[in-house]
């Protein structure tokens, strides 16, 4: 191992820790506030806190596996598929914040994705081969996650247009005095 890497390693683990610590004293503070009280029950709180951990090991841990290729050939499609997993989640929590709703992030869009990887990885632990290409297996996952993305923008700006009486990317223009009539 070259220093290099020690010292990549050393400066994930203390911003990793620095993040954790300033998330969990943020926490401390908010939890007896209205807002906090009123967003999260003891079950909804575990799934927002627990998603991105297990969103994360999910994915390590396939590109893990003795066979898988998806960090080694595949490096940016996986990105992509784990980044439009992540952004898919991220875009309903703020919906439902803006909306005062409870939200799971524990989606059948999010659950589809990590059941075609369980299956691959099964059978690469198995029988050391994958039954779906890990290429095409992540472009599906891209396909569903960013899909889902762009439906659900799609369809929350129509309802927001529609319950603002507005219409998005128009400018309307300024309705201009004449100065003359005035005086």
């Amino acid at each position: 191992m070259r220093i290099c890497h020690v010292f990549c390693y050393l400066l994930l683990t203390c911003q990793s820790a620095a993040i954790i610590s300033g998330i969990v004293i943020n926490l401390w503070h908010c939890r007896n506030k209205e807002h906090f009280a009123k967003r999260y029950r003891p079950l909804s709180f575990i799934a927002h806190s627990s998603f991105m951990f297990v969103l994360m090991g999910i994915y390590l841990g396939y590109s893990l596996i003795p066979g898988s290729v998806a960090s080694t050939i595949y490096p940016k499609t996986t990105m992509l598929a784990y980044g439009g997993q992540f952004m898919q989640v991220i875009l309903r929590i703020l919906v439902s914040n803006v909306l005062g709703d409870i939200y799971n992030p524990y989606r059948r869009t999010i659950l589809l994705g990590w059941s075609l990887i369980a299956i691959n990885a099964i059978y690469l632990l198995k029988t050391g081969k994958s039954v779906i290409n890990e290429g095409l297996l992540f472009t599906a996952i891209n396909i569903i996650s960013w899909g889902a993305s762009f439906h659900y923008v799609y369809y929350v700006l129509q309802e927001f247009c529609a319950l603002l009486n507005i219409k998005v990317f128009t400018i309307k223009h300024k309705i201009e005095v004449d100065t003359k009539k005035i005086a």
